[in-house]
């Protein structure tokens, strides 16, 4: 049974996305921070993690774009939660009687517009969602509540004194990527002669592209392709001459010339160079395909380096359920 970490306390949200990215028959190993996740990847103490990369309210969370920079863990899968937050309290707790509600800083953002309406409240930061709802049971003080998922203030024995407080309930969602120790194959792929081209199309400024496309012109291949499902590719990269006008332009051209759709550019301060980043890119493109490898040939002309983090199937948007 694989060990899949997440950051926080049972009942996160994380927690949900473990089982949605790597299936229900895995070992949840609950940690303190980002980093243990990828240091136990890295030293085989577990097999994967769930990471939040992006909220689509209160934005990206920028630790793990650094801490997938640094440890370059490759992304095989991802899936998108739709996050309802609830207010947890202790049994019998009344909304006047709240003077403090913790949770994470992303939850805290994600619910401004509930402070606002209860200004007497005072918001507090927590290292995790579902550590806050544990942290109010632990405490046993009615003036002190939670924002967390109404899973964990079930899982703590917390009432749920409302549901739904986010500031857009409907619409916020999460993106959650799956990491671990070695790239996965594509969907689609097994077996075939694509499947057995090198995991890296470029790594470290050196171009490595191998297209190992057989000749699709069989009307079988044909009718898969049409089936297969969108894939999606992660890259690091770093300006060669990020002082030059227009250099970026030109990088990002690599892809719009050539048809491939972006879906999502970071960008992150360098941390030995001062004033130079490091691009996130995420683009549709199977590294199988022609086209794509042409278009990363290409990114090398402008780049110091060209690092695939990862190709995966486009993640379903799940809707989570904490009746059972």
């Amino acid at each position: 049974m694989k060990k899949i970490a997440f950051q926080g306390r049972r009942g996160a949200y994380s927690e949900s996305a473990a089982y949605h990215l790597f299936g229900n028959d895995i070992e949840v190993v609950p940690l303190d921070t980002f980093e243990e996740i990828f240091q136990g990847i890295e030293t085989g103490t577990v097999d994967g993690g769930a990471i939040p990369i992006e909220n689509s309210t209160a934005g990206s969370i920028y630790d793990n774009y650094d801490l997938l920079y640094k440890w370059r863990h490759p992304i095989v899968a991802e899936v998108k939660l739709q996050i309802s937050h609830s207010l947890c309290v202790l049994p019998g707790t009344r909304l006047e009687d709240l003077r403090e509600v913790l949770s994470h800083p992303q939850g805290l953002a994600q619910c401004s517009r509930f402070f606002g309406r209860n200004s007497s409240i005072k918001s507090t930061a927590f290292y995790d969602t579902a550590g806050s709802a544990e942290e109010v049971a632990r405490r046993g003080d009615k003036t002190v509540g939670a924002i967390a998922s109404a899973y964990a203030g079930k899982f703590y024995g917390l009432e749920i004194l409302a549901e739904g407080i986010e500031n857009l309930p409907g619409v916020n969602f999460t993106r959650f990527y799956a990491i671990q120790k070695t790239a996965a194959e594509l969907p689609g792929c097994e077996g075939s002669a694509s499947a057995k081209a090198d995991d890296e199309i470029v790594a470290n400024g050196n171009a490595t592209a191998k297209s190992a496309h057989a000749d699709a012109a069989n009307s079988a291949e044909g009718n898969a392709a049409k089936s297969a499902p969108v894939i999606k590719t992660t890259l690091l990269f770093m300006l060669k001459d990020s002082g030059k006008s227009g250099t970026l332009y030109a990088a990002l051209g690599c892809f719009a010339k050539r048809g491939l759709n972006l879906t999502r550019i970071e960008t992150r301060p360098h941390p030995d160079r001062p004033w130079e980043y490091i691009f996130h890119l995420s683009f549709e493109g199977s590294p199988k395909d022609p086209t794509v490898v042409e278009a990363l040939q290409e990114l090398q002309s402008y780049s110091d380096f060209v690092y695939r983090l990862g190709s995966f199937a486009e993640g379903k948007t799940v809707k989570l359920s904490y009746e059972a």
